[in-house]
């Protein structure tokens, strides 16, 4: 029950990060979300009724990630007077360690509510395509997300299965 999930956690992390990353390359991150739902759709032939979810999962990625924009920005004049201090006030760094994370598990039911929504509309296969599509990315972008170059070959695969 566990592996499950983390393999759900994990899968709506990546289609989270893949939202943002899209978002990231065609300017607007709403505009970038849409493509990316719009790419999703055509490559999986989703009906209207998945396409629908897919959308409600996207919006909830998107309210989420306002949100965290939101809590960077005070983190950032927190940072700011914490490090204007003559000492470093361990309880309020910690304390600024604490929001961004409250703020996931706050938001977090909606996206798995929305994830599952949309994984369940889905036929097996097209729920093996968006399988296969995040073990690739999961395989390209390495265990900790960092991209892997060619030349570092199944070594490196083998250590980071250790």
């Amino acid at each position: 029950m566990k592996k499950i999930a983390v393999i759900v956690i994990s899968a709506i992390t990546a289609g989270g990060i893949a939202i943002a990353g899209i978002a990231h390359a065609y300017g607007d991150p709403q505009k970038r979300a849409n493509k990316m739902v719009e790419k999703m759709s055509e490559r999986m032939e989703l009906n209207d009724y998945q396409e629908t979810q897919l959308l409600a999962l996207k919006d909830a990625l998107m309210a989420m990630r306002e949100d965290m924009r939101e809590t960077r920005s005070q983190a950032g004049e927190s940072v700011d007077e914490l490090l204007s201090a003559p000492q470093l006030d361990q309880q309020k760094a910690l304390q600024l360690i604490d929001q961004p994370m409250q703020q996931v598990k706050q938001n977090m039911p909606a996206v798995i509510a929305a994830f599952a929504e949309f994984w369940n509309s889905l036929d097996t296969t097209q729920q093996a395509q968006l399988r296969e599509r995040f073990y690739s990315k999961f395989e390209h972008h390495g265990r900790w997300g960092h991209h892997r170059s060619s030349f570092e070959g199944e070594a490196y695969g083998e250590a980071m299965t250790l």
